[in-house]
């Protein structure tokens, strides 16, 4: 193992020490129960040493470049929790020689999504996870998104709006990293490695997008659903306001993919925004049309 540590865009073997001793001490502190069983409420009073050990692994006085070490760490995360066991004795050695996320991934306890998604909003990482999501075959990219809308619309907490409004607004921003080589080996151990594609949950056939639409057209369709079932927890004005922010530039995202997209004047901007308001006030059937604009 220390040999593959020691090769390639993965060379974070005094990392991984850190890492595991972090979730270690989480596994201490779960006793007698498995990690893998850890539930949202949970986190609060297990997930400390593992948020700290990726402060630390990320801290600027250990590291010229702590952003990378994060995403070295929240890859090999994230592996482990995609990542299937071995059927054979020989899928485990091919697996042991081939895939180094396997071998560094062996490292930490078996883990479950709600660890994943409770780290990433612990770290306030929302662009990392959407690059990595990104990286991800599209089947599994949507399956993703979905077990995480799955985790923030239940219990919502504060910080679960905070942290959902943000992964919105990054996806929005999204543009792709295609000569990074650490999503790049992501990429490629999910496409090698995971189940077939169609052993994952189909996303609905409305959320299906054709090969020539931006490829995060069906999952922005994703999070608006997702907000309307969050819409009760946005409470207080800066959320209410960034929640209708993230709304608006969605308008800008969905011109620019039309036949002929240009540059969405500030004078255009505002009169769809407009529109969209206009149209809103004038709906009669809807339950809230005689409420003022901030409650709709």
């Amino acid at each position: 193992m220390f040999e593959a540590c020691s090769q390639g865009p993965l060379n974070i073997c005094e990392e991984m020490t850190i890492l595991h001793g972090g979730f270690l001490l989480a596994e201490q502190l779960f006793h007698p129960k498995a990690l893998a069983e850890l539930t949202k409420s949970d986190w609060e009073h297990v997930g400390r040493p593992i948020v700290e050990a990726l402060r630390e692994i990320s801290s600027a006085a250990a590291h010229s470049q702590p952003f990378a070490w994060k995403k070295k760490a929240l890859i090999i995360i994230w592996a482990k929790v995609l990542q299937p066991h071995p059927v054979t004795p020989s899928d485990t050695e091919t697996r042991w020689q081939e895939d180094l996320f396997f071998s560094v991934g062996n490292m930490i306890p078996t883990i479950n999504h709600t660890i994943l998604f409770e780290l990433l909003k612990s770290l306030e990482a929302s662009g990392l996870f959407i690059q990595l999501l990104m990286a991800l075959p599209t089947t599994i990219c949507h399956a993703e998104l979905e077990r995480f809308l799955e985790h923030v619309t239940v219990d919502t907490s504060s910080e679960d709006v905070a942290f959902f409004l943000d992964v919105w607004w990054e996806m929005m921003k999204h543009k792709g990293h295609p000569q990074d080589p650490l999503l790049s080996q992501f990429s490629a151990m999910a496409h090698k490695y995971l189940p077939a594609l169609d052993e994952f949950p189909h996303p609905p056939k409305r959320l299906r997008s054709d090969p020539d639409v931006c490829p995060t057209m069906p999952l922005l369709a994703m999070l608006l659903r997702g907000l309307t079932q969050i819409q009760s927890r946005i409470l207080g004005p800066g959320r209410k306001c960034c929640a209708l922010a993230n709304l608006a530039d969605m308008l800008t995202v969905f011109a620019l993919t039309e036949d002929d997209p240009q540059e969405v004047s500030a004078t255009v901007y505002l009169d769809k925004l407009a529109t969209v308001i206009s149209v809103w006030n004038s709906d009669t059937q809807n339950p809230y049309h005689q409420q003022a604009l901030a409650e709709k």
